[in-house]
């Protein structure tokens, strides 16, 4: 394992990997649990993965001498810079920061985040004579997005992405060779002059963001009641527009679509962990009639209730 350490993972317990290059970090929140791995590539660079069912993983720490480059595979995140305005990174989004300039405070709208960091300490990793054959220059990469002053968020490129699926699609089996040539292959890209990637512009005030999220709240709060959106957006002290552009940007999804998906998530546990019969279930989360539930279920879950229960009952 290298000598080098995350302010925020000094005090985290950890333990030897599956290969000596890999350290398993047990990552302590308050709610949830959350996983991560560190990957020692080369001197100087880390890869870090991070497995999150938890709603936030912030810690606050000392600034550091550290380049970071996130990228969201699975779920969303939430970024605040100046506590004051937020910005969200959905999947195949891309975060490139100097912990020099932190993040203020930090969230999981989703409770489920699954991505990498490439952190990189630069005076360390300049010396390394593979990377510097290559031509990589870090000074290039914070001059090339402003990390001196600033972090920013990027939207999906696809000509990145495919290189992070690779690499998400070996970590079964990670070979280090092989995770020495992405990353090295990555930061070029990063670092090369025809690759432009397009800036998240879209920031939302702090208290925008808590009347969404209170939205949501009300939403998942009241199963059996089924409130317009109108009357929900009147409620909050928000137009109808903001409400379904503004909680779209938090959660990736619109209103109903997420009400959906945690009514049929709350109906999944019922099926497993009760005896009620499926139409009880359906009126139970306000469905007038069980045809309606079944098939709002099976285009969440992917199979009618019946089934669900038949294939993943303890009992069957």
């Amino acid at each position: 394992m290298n000598v080098e350490v995350l302010n925020y993972l000094e005090k985290e317990k950890k333990y030897h990997g599956s290969k000596d290059f890999i350290t398993y970090i047990d990552y302590k929140v308050d709610d949830g649990k959350a996983c991560m791995w560190q990957y020692d590539i080369f001197p100087g660079i880390q890869l870090l993965i991070s497995d999150f069912e938890t709603s936030t993983c912030f810690k606050n720490v000392d600034k550091q001498n550290v380049i970071s480059i996130n990228h969201c595979h699975i779920g969303r995140f939430e970024c605040m810079f100046d506590k004051q305005n937020v910005i969200y990174m959905g999947e195949g989004d891309i975060a490139i920061s100097s912990m020099k300039h932190q993040v203020k405070q930090s969230s999981i709208p989703l409770k489920r985040f699954f991505g990498s960091s490439i952190i990189i300490f630069p005076e360390i990793a300049e010396t390394n004579p593979f990377l510097q054959e290559l031509g990589i220059d870090f000074n290039t990469i914070l001059n090339k997005y402003s990390l001196d002053d600033s972090c920013h968020v990027f939207r999906r490129n696809e000509e990145i992405e495919h290189i992070y699926n690779e690499i998400y699609e070996q970590l079964e089996n990670p070979q280090i060779a092989f995770l020495k040539i992405k990353l090295a292959e990555l930061l070029f890209r990063f670092q090369a002059k025809d690759i432009t990637l397009e800036r998240n512009s879209t920031y939302l005030s702090k208290q925008m963001t808590d009347k969404i999220k209170d939205v949501k709240e009300h939403l998942i709060g009241e199963l059996s009641e089924k409130k317009s959106l109108s009357e929900l957006a009147k409620e909050h002290g928000l137009c109808l527009t903001q409400l379904k552009a503004n909680f779209k940007e938090i959660y990736g999804v619109s209103p109903y679509a997420y009400a959906k998906a945690y009514r049929m998530n709350v109906a999944a546990k019922m099926l497993l962990e009760t005896e009620q019969k499926i139409g009880d279930i359906a009126m139970e989360l306000s469905y007038k009639n069980s045809s309606k539930f079944s098939e709002a279920f099976e285009s969440v879950m992917g199979c009618s209730p019946r089934e669900y229960r038949k294939r993943h009952s303890k009992t069957s």
